[in-house]
């Protein structure tokens, strides 16, 4: 799994095994919302695998590896693959679109999701983590089966999975908002990105033609591309231009 592999090298080049520093983060490719929209959006993308510490990462797997046997079933490899990196990108832009409407707001309490530090004498969040794609994940498997419910009866197995689905998203999104630090916006963005992306690829569960399958997939991963793309232009106001400018100015260290 890429995430351990990139905790690895994290730990080999001497960054801390439980409580990496906001820098340090940014420096592995946090995603630091006046930055990744003003040149760096590669940021969206390796945030998603860069984590804070063990207990973060152990909590992220222990959850990825409950659910991805499920989804890979329910959608196919390459169907699995898509709702990870399409939904965990949105994930991503939702949780930049959000930091940047709060770009001077501070906050003396650290989560152990999302670091903080200050250059320029600005309060700036640093997001990581695979939480929000693995929300996507979940997501996903709660618009497919919403999608069959009454045409479709389930097993037992896959009733007591549907129970332990919603309690688990439950839990995500009441601890989100109950504990400071953690990154709310990405939970939230990856569910709805996913549950679109679930509903879409639906036809996978109940039949039809691969032609159609894959039409499905690809306008379901085109639509939540869609969005992102306008809400990323949203984000970068004018604000968020002049701390990219005073970041660049005063790099991060």
């Amino acid at each position: 799994m890429l995430c351990i592999g990139v905790y690895i090298v994290q730990l080999l080049d001497g960054v801390p095994p439980m409580e990496p520093t906001p820098a340090q983060l940014f420096q592995w490719g946090g995603n630091l919302s006046p930055l990744t929209l003003n040149g760096e959006s590669w940021r969206l993308l390796t945030s998603m695998f860069v984590h804070v510490g063990l207990i973060h990462l152990a909590a992220n797997m222990f959850m990825l590896f409950t659910i991805s046997p499920v989804a890979a079933r329910r959608f196919g490899g390459a169907g699995f693959t898509v709702i990870y990196l399409v939904g965990g990108l949105a994930s991503s832009v939702v949780s930049t679109w959000w930091s940047s409407l709060h770009l001077y707001k501070t906050s003396s309490a650290l989560g152990s999701y999302s670091g903080m530090f200050a250059p320029a004498k600005l309060q700036l969040i640093v997001s990581v983590g695979a939480s929000g794609a693995i929300m996507a994940v979940c997501g996903a498997l709660a618009g497919i089966w919403m999608g069959t419910a009454g045409r479709v009866e389930p097993s037992a197995t896959d009733a007591k999975f549907h129970q332990d689905l919603i309690k688990t998203i439950g839990i995500n999104i009441v601890l989100g908002f109950a504990i400071t630090g953690i990154d709310q916006a990405a939970h939230l963005g990856g569910l709805v990105a996913g549950w679109l992306l679930g509903t879409a690829m639906g036809v996978l569960q109940t039949g039809g033609n691969p032609a159609l399958r894959w039409a499905r997939m690809a306008g379901g991963a085109v639509a939540v591309a869609a969005a992102s793309w306008g809400l990323m232009v949203a984000a970068n106001t004018e604000q968020v231009q002049d701390v990219a400018r005073q970041l660049h100015e005063e790099p991060v260290e």
